[in-house]
């Protein structure tokens, strides 16, 4: 079943200007694969830096490197593929959603071990990005496309909001009121992610039941 995208992101028309340009600039030993995989090398060492940020704040400056890194590499993969002309559909539909649950569980389980964030916050934002993936692919098999961000919101959004708040914790700025900047983020994230999912999950179930009953 071919699968349809949809990328409706309030940074969309940026963020692949932005890309194309390193697209067309990658020399011919850069591939997708390695792109990929090196999306996923980078987060694990943005989770790192979080992690070793407690010994040195200059490792958050590592963190937000590695974040922009693992953007460009994870937004520039299937782009490759597709300016190139040698996508592999199911290929390639595994291996880069697969790396993308490991890269959030790198990024912010790196972010629960450090100094910035409760592991609880961690812990339930992991669990509700696991939800919000879970829903994605079930409604990519139920209905055929695949929706990749929610009311403007995606993995790009999330990244640039995480590296901002690490710059902000870079300059001095860790808590508001007592309570770690990120905690106070990350609940929001959570409470806003879980009002989107049960959005969706209301939807698509009224869509779907609407298709069966014609059937």
């Amino acid at each position: 079943m071919k699968i349809k995208r949809d990328v409706n992101t309030f940074f969309r028309k940026w963020e692949i200007k932005f890309l194309m340009w390193f697209v067309q600039r990658y020399p011919v030993w850069v591939t997708p694969d390695i792109l990929t995989y090196s999306s996923v090398f980078f987060a694990f060492m943005c989770g790192l830096c979080y992690y070793l940020a407690k010994y040195s704040p200059l490792f958050v400056l590592g963190s937000i490197v590695f974040i922009l890194l693992n953007w460009i590499a994870d937004g520039t993969d299937g782009n490759l593929a597709r300016y190139r002309h040698i996508e592999k559909e199911h290929y390639g539909f595994y291996l880069d959603h697969i790396c993308d649950a490991f890269t959030m569980f790198f990024i912010i389980m790196g972010l629960g071990l450090s100094e910035y964030m409760g592991m609880l916050t961690a812990g339930v934002l992991l669990g509700m990005i696991y939800l919000m993936a879970i829903n994605v692919y079930l409604i990519s098999y139920a209905r055929g496309i695949m929706f990749l961000a929610y009311e403007g919101f995606g993995g790009t959004e999330l990244k640039l909001i995480t590296a901002t708040i690490s710059l902000l914790i870079l300059l001095g700025r860790q808590t508001i009121l007592g309570f770690e900047l990120f905690d106070i983020i990350g609940w929001v994230v959570i409470i806003a992610m879980l009002r989107l999912l049960l959005v969706s999950i209301n939807n698509n179930l009224n869509y779907l039941r609407k298709k069966d009953e014609k059937t």
